[in-house]
């Protein structure tokens, strides 16, 4: 069984022989345009010895080749290779010790079930926040989107009424609005 080296090393050899009829029919053709022999011999000597830097520079040449030729049809598998490369750099890398005290919360069937379907209220969230925050975390993360209006927020309430109805309800300035208690909770964490 051939080891990965080793085939790389014979993909090498084959490619980049300066004395290949590769490298005669490039230079008798014209492809390669003005360049002496010599110097495209000292090219091929130089590519002739794998090492990480050549191999890397070799692969992200043909990769952009690739890209250029296929254009938006050859993305999809750019980003194959880009995820298999970030995954190979994690095994790779040693492990970065923590202090031990990172927390995750997580949204649970149990928190369902208990709070009700989601999204929950902005309210509930900002509680939540809030008790986060009484344990000084350094940092909080929050990983959700809110991408629509608070649907239990008073002042949707009343909006909703008044378009459906066309009963008007004359609401205090200052009464709440959950995005504004949940944009508070947040600036308070």
């Amino acid at each position: 069984m051939i080891h990965h080296r080793q085939l790389l090393k014979l993909a090498w050899r084959w490619l980049l022989r300066p004395d290949g009829l590769r490298a005669r029919v490039l230079v008798a053709r014209g492809v390669l345009g003005r360049l002496s022999w010599r110097l495209l011999c000292s090219a091929w000597r130089w590519l002739r010895r794998p090492d990480g830097f050549k191999a890397g520079v070799l692969t992200v040449g043909i990769l952009f080749g690739l890209y250029l030729w296929g254009g938006n049809e050859f993305q999809w598998g750019l980003r194959a290779i880009d995820d298999r490369v970030v995954d190979w750099m994690f095994q790779w890398r040693d492990e970065t010790p923590t202090a031990g005290r990172c927390v995750i919360v997580d949204i649970d069937d149990k928190s369902l079930a208990e709070l009700g379907q989601w999204p929950w209220p902005r309210t509930v969230m900002a509680e939540l926040l809030g008790k986060i925050a009484e344990g000084e975390p350094t940092m909080i993360g929050l990983d959700m989107v809110f991408a629509e209006p608070d649907r239990l927020s008073p002042r949707r309430f009343a909006e909703i009424l008044e378009r459906e109805t066309g009963t008007k309800i004359d609401l205090p300035e200052d009464s709440l609005d959950n995005d504004v208690v949940l944009g508070d909770a947040i600036a308070d964490g």
